[in-house]
């Protein structure tokens, strides 16, 4: 996988900068991989897993965490 995708950014739950990769890979459109991951998820993923997106004007949010990332 990580030789076959350019914008690639593997991160663990565990990872002090988990969100803001999250958010850094939903704002560029870029692959994320998550490694280790245990049956349960993180709540933060929740609205990215349940496509909660808004839309405000022309532009689509989705809210993660506190903030709302375009």
């Amino acid at each position: 996988m990580k030789g076959k995708f350019q914008d690639l950014t593997v991160t663990t739950f565990a990872d002090k900068q988990f969100e803001r990769r999250v958010e850094n890979a939903i704002s560029n459109g870029s692959v994320l991989i998550i490694e280790n991951i245990a049956e349960e998820l993180e709540p933060t993923l929740d609205p990215v897993l349940n496509r909660a997106v808004t839309k405000k004007g022309n532009a689509v949010y989705i809210k993660l965490g506190e903030n709302e990332i375009p």
